[in-house]
C-alpha cells in the first residue's frame, strides 16, 4: 500500500499580518533579496536596495517581529526563517499565501 504524503506543519500568519507585511514595497524588495538564499547584513541590504540603512532596519524589525525573517547564526546577517522558505525557489510560504519573488524589482 502507498502511504499518503505527510503534511508539513508551518506556522500560519493571520491574514491581517500578511497584509501588513506585504503592504510596503520595501518589504517586498527585502524579502525578494533574502529569498535568493544568502544571509545579508542590514548595510548590504541597504546598498543593494538603495535605501537608507535606518529604513531597512525598521522593515527588518517588522519582518523579524512576526517571525518571517531571523538572524543567521551569531552574526548580524538576516535570512528568511526556516519554516517559511520554499526550497529551490525564490518564494515564501506564509501558510495562507505562497509569495513568488522572482520578478520583484
Amino acid at each position: 500500500m502507498d502511504t499518503p504524503p505527510v503534511a508539513m506543519t508551518k506556522p500560519s500568519l493571520s491574514l491581517d499580518t500578511i497584509a501588513n507585511l506585504l503592504g510596503d514595497v520595501t518589504r517586498w524588495r527585502l524579502l525578494a533579496e533574502l529569498a535568493k538564499g544568502q544571509p545579508l547584513p542590514v548595510i548590504e541590504l541597504a546598498r543593494r536596495l538603495r535605501v537608507p540603512a535606518t529604513n531597512i532596519s525598521k522593515h527588518i524589525t517588522a519582518l523579524r517581529d512576526c517571525g518571517v525573517v531571523q538572524r543567521s547564526g551569531f552574526g548580524r546577517d538576516y535570512r528568511i526563517a526556516e519554516p517559511y522558505c520554499f526550497p529551490g525557489e525564490r518564494a515564501i510560504d506564509l501558510g495562507w499565501a505562497l509569495i513568488r519573488l522572482e520578478k520583484v524589482a
